[in-house]
């Protein structure tokens, strides 16, 4: 008959309470003395995935039923990783783009503060977002990682090919490396639990047998592994963040003004990691600042006042006037 067990969220006295769950006069079906931190942890992230398909239902914009195939289910639980499509799923997702929004307007209070009418990003396209303080750049990135939803269901975000990504799943695949990622780091890890926390999203849970010397590699940092969060430098704790995202194996790097609080050499080398970053993963950059936007971005977006006011090439987009009407005339140092 399987486990009978209820899930630990119906009835909490079994979360922490030890004597409760073994106690003898508890049924088995009811006991949850077997119940591990993992199985919670997966059970909490269900629950929180159907809170939000309930949420969207409510705000009226349903997302589209993926339905399984075959008897199977299309894909795992999300304590498994990220969703894992079969059959034409899969390969709908290798040819999709990495983002495509349309008619998507985001309020607050009754003012408009970001409207996207169409954006598409795809696969290998490097994007950097450049506009002022204020701009609707931090809007955008919460509209991506799925922190906030269009206003009135009348718009989507598409990521890889699907609408019915959980913020966990979406922040995962697009590898977002911005201040949510900072506020996740409590207590002091070292910096190679920082970055196997990537894996599954929390600290201390591994399923997977992954080198976390292997990732942070990648951004420098393997000679740090043991250091703590807090002895780190600005720039190191922000390469910290990013290692931390590549652990879920990203399609997507988002980069939220990474060079924030940098000297000027550890800016230097920041984006010196940029080129090797850009051969596995789409880099989408958000910075207020010109200079960083390297020849590896071949596309510019302009966001001002929650608009776009340009889309195109890097050249075009770091034309002097236009910097000029994106800046109101103050380009930044």
């Amino acid at each position: 008959m399987g486990d009978l067990r209820p899930d630990p969220l119906d009835d909490p006295r079994g979360w922490f309470d030890p004597a409760w769950r073994s106690s003898p006069d508890k049924d088995a079906s009811t006991r949850l003395s077997t119940s591990t931190p993992e199985e919670r942890i997966a059970s909490l992230e269900r629950k929180v995935a159907q809170l939000q398909r309930t949420f969207d239902r409510l705000e009226g914009h349903p997302k589209e039923e993926v339905r399984p195939t075959g008897g199977a289910a299309p894909y795992r639980d999300l304590q498994d990783g990220l969703a894992e499509p079969s059959g034409d799923e899969r390969t709908a997702t290798s040819t999709a783009s990495l983002v495509r929004i349309q008619a998507a307007t985001v309020r607050r209070e009754s003012r408009e503060i970001l409207r996207i009418d169409d954006l598409t990003i795809a696969q290998g396209e490097h994007i950097a977002i450049l506009g002022p303080n204020g701009a609707g750049k931090s809007t955008l990135l919460r509209l991506l990682g799925r922190e906030i939803h269009p206003h009135g269901g009348r718009g989507f975000v598409e990521i890889l090919g699907r609408r019915d990504l959980t913020q966990v799943e979406a922040r995962r695949t697009l590898g977002m490396a911005d201040e949510a990622a900072f506020r996740a780091i409590e207590h002091d890890p070292t910096v190679a639990e920082i970055a196997l926390s990537g894996r599954e999203g929390t600290l201390g849970i591994v399923r997977d047998a992954i080198d976390p010397e292997r990732i942070l590699a990648q951004v420098g940092l393997a000679h740090l592994a043991e250091r703590r969060f807090s002895t780190l430098s600005a720039g190191e704790r922000r390469r910290a963040v990013v290692a931390r995202a590549l652990a879920a194996e990203p399609a997507g790097l988002v980069l939220d003004e990474p060079t924030s609080a940098m000297d000027p050499g550890a800016r230097r080398r920041f984006l010196a990691l940029l080129p090797s970053l850009s051969e596995r993963h789409t880099i989408l950059l958000v910075t207020h600042h010109p200079e960083e936007v390297l020849p590896l971005f071949g596309r510019v977006l302009h966001l001002k006042e929650g608009r776009i006011v340009f889309d195109g090439p890097r050249e075009g987009g770091l034309a002097p006037e236009r910097m000029d009407q994106l800046f109101d005339g103050q380009t930044t140092p």
